[in-house]
């Protein structure tokens, strides 16, 4: 009987410190698939390339300048700035599409990927923060600035579909 306490004991800790190392979890309440919930759930969605630095960081995070090529939802424009890395590597999402998780960075703790590679393109699932800015869509560990291999990469074609099925929710419209 002692040797059953112990290894249930044993395999709940594990479990326990397992789940603790993630980092970040999401219970998921809705039935809706996490790709189309991420979609209704953005008021911008943008398809831009990382150019760089809008000034050196001091550590490794930094404000990234983006250049938009291609407004799929939202009002028009041309750049934005979002918070982040830049590396040189690429980090493309492993799954497959419609994307149910965030891509490898995003993995590492942080509940988003918040690397991206200078002169990469990527798509950027956007909303309204409190400051009246842009950020990234609250979505933890979903697709919401994934980087594309192509500008006919099936990522970014199933969302330019989704976006003419689905309008946005109306808590996320720009504020006034």
């Amino acid at each position: 009987m002692k040797d059953f306490r112990w290894i249930t004991f044993a395999v709940g800790a594990l479990f326990f410190y397992a789940d603790d190392a993630k980092g970040c979890s999401v219970v998921r309440i809705s039935q809706v698939d996490p790709a189309i919930e991420v979609v209704q759930g953005s008021a911008v969605i943008v398809r831009a390339r990382a150019v760089g630095y809008v000034t050196e960081p001091e550590s490794h995070i930094g404000s990234i300048r983006f250049s938009v090529s291609e407004v799929l939802r939202g009002q028009p424009l041309s750049e934005l700035t979002l918070h982040g890395e830049l590396v040189d590597r690429d980090d493309f999402n492993t799954g497959r599409v419609p994307y149910n998780s965030v891509r490898p960075n995003g993995l590492s703790g942080s509940c988003y990927a918040w690397q991206y590679k200078a002169g990469a393109e990527y798509l950027l699932m956007l909303s309204y923060l409190k400051s009246r800015e842009l950020g990234l869509s609250p979505f933890p560990l979903e697709p919401v600035n994934e980087q594309l291999r192509s500008s006919e990469d099936a990522w970014l074609l199933w969302v330019r579909k989704q976006t003419k099925r689905w309008r946005p929710k109306s808590s996320r419209k720009a504020p006034k």
